[in-house]
């Protein structure tokens, strides 16, 4: 008679690998699987799957790299003067005319918690040389994952989400290349290494290319893999929120073969300070269209036309039923009103927040 812990252990060698990697603040390990775990859950409950439990069904796992950024904003906080002094410190004093720009951006957003600590992060990654470092640690253990899921004929599925989705993307260019060389062990082949799918949520990896020069998003490896390029990924899908404050420029919108670009603009509101958080991973995962699409790619669920109705209808209905149309139009004002945002400099990831400020207090308007 089999042991029922090997028959549980080869129940679980059988299922997908979900790998998540979190956004901007301060994520404690396990943080983000609940978060995932509490919005897909939601969304399978507007399908219909009311026992449903996303954490049965795959192997979730989790990359977390704020310790490194926390271990950072600690050294600033201790550091004698401001933050964008503490920024021209580690970035070897190299940031020149920017450190002015970001000493104004501490001044107006400074009263704003979500939104101080959101940027921080942002320029943090960007401008200093923990990027390489952080980049360089989830590249290796994102390598270790992917031979492991080949080499036990299981599929890996990876989820950014924010900040998230530049660290994946700068650590897969890093990794992938189309093919490799005998002998080659740092790099991955796009040809015969790829991995499931790529889940890119509210993806600002373009936004932070602007401050890594890393490599440009809309040129990289890490895309869908398709008959006229290679990529890191069988599938791409790119998931944005029409309202989410920080995907206001630099959108991504490369195109998409095998996988979609999926925007929503329902917002719900929560039982907390900030009153509506459209950039949040749950708000995300609880959109049955986003969910829906997820359970196909990773356990090959089907939901008919009907049940996809039905489950927009329950789902709204958790929604503000605000004039939406109104705080789109402005939000778009407000990036209108920023001028040419096409270059890729600081001033472009400046005016994003401006932009991100005035549509967190549009859309928190139609909350109350």
């Amino acid at each position: 008679m089999r042991n029922k812990n090997n028959h549980k252990k080869d129940k679980d060698m059988s299922k997908p690998v979900v790998l998540l990697v979190h956004g901007m603040g301060t994520h404690q390990p396990g943080n983000m699987t609940k978060e995932f775990t509490k919005g897909v859950n939601e969304a399978a409950v507007f399908l219909g799957l009311n026992s449903f439990d996303i954490s049965e069904k795959v192997d979730l796992k989790e990359y977390n790299y704020s310790e490194k950024l926390d271990d950072i904003r600690k050294k600033a906080a201790d550091h004698q003067g401001s933050i964008s002094e503490y920024l021209q410190f580690i970035s070897g004093g190299g940031l020149g005319s920017i450190a002015s720009k970001l000493s104004s951006m501490e001044a107006k957003f400074g009263n704003d918690e979500f939104l101080y600590t959101h940027w921080l992060d942002v320029f943090y990654y960007g401008l200093t040389y923990h990027n390489e470092e952080i980049r360089a640690e989830w590249a290796e253990e994102l390598n270790k994952l992917i031979l492991f899921c080949h080499k036990n004929g299981r599929k890996l599925h990876v989820v950014g989400h924010s900040l998230g989705t530049a660290i994946v993307h700068d650590a897969l260019a890093k990794l992938y290349r189309e093919e490799v060389d005998f002998g080659d062990t740092l790099h991955l082949s796009a040809k015969s290494e790829r991995f499931e799918s790529l889940w890119m949520v509210a993806n600002v990896s373009r936004l932070l290319f602007i401050l890594t020069r890393f490599t440009d998003p809309n040129h990289s490896i890490v895309h869908d893999s398709n008959p006229d390029m290679l990529g890191c990924s069988n599938y791409f899908y790119n998931v944005g929120n029409k309202f989410d404050p920080f995907l206001l420029v630099k959108r991504y919108k490369r195109d998409i073969e095998n996988g979609r670009h999926i925007c929503f603009g329902e917002v719900r509101k929560r039982d907390d300070d900030l009153k509506v958080n459209p950039h949040d991973l749950t708000e995300y995962m609880a959109c049955p269209d986003i969910t829906r699409l997820f359970l196909y790619r990773t356990l090959g669920y089907k939901f008919s036309i009907t049940v996809q109705d039905e489950a927009r209808k329950k789902y709204r209905a958790t929604t503000i039923q605000g004039n939406l149309s109104e705080a789109e139009e402005k939000i778009s004002q407000f990036v209108n009103d920023l001028g040419d945002i096409q270059p890729n400099n600081i001033s472009t990831v400046i005016n994003s927040f401006e932009a991100a400020k005035k549509a967190i207090k549009e859309v928190r308007s139609l909350a109350d």
